[in-house]
């Protein structure tokens, strides 16, 4: 009976092991993705001359927590980019 206790608390002790690896893991991958998130939202509004300071600061803000945002400002040319952002960003 207790030899089987030890084997079930070893079991439990390597589950929570895995468990723990896999949601670092997940958790790198969530930050890996959204430092890629913010460097292509900087190097889009590279693009636009004159866009910088405060209201660069806002935009990169403002675009990277809005996707659809984001991805509308890279079809538009790149003389509409700065009056959309201008437009639409609280």
């Amino acid at each position: 009976m207790i030899s089987s206790m030890k084997e079930v608390v070893e079991s439990l002790k390597e589950f929570v092991e895995v468990t723990k690896k896999k949601m670092e893991n997940k958790k790198k991958m969530e930050i890996k993705e959204a430092q890629e998130v913010v460097h292509e939202v900087v190097s889009e509004l590279d693009n636009i001359p004159n866009f910088n300071g405060a209201l660069r600061h806002r935009a990169i803000d403002w675009l990277t927590e809005n996707l659809i945002k984001f991805a509308i400002i890279k079809a538009l040319p790149l003389d509409e980019k700065e009056d959309y952002i201008s437009s639409f960003m609280p």
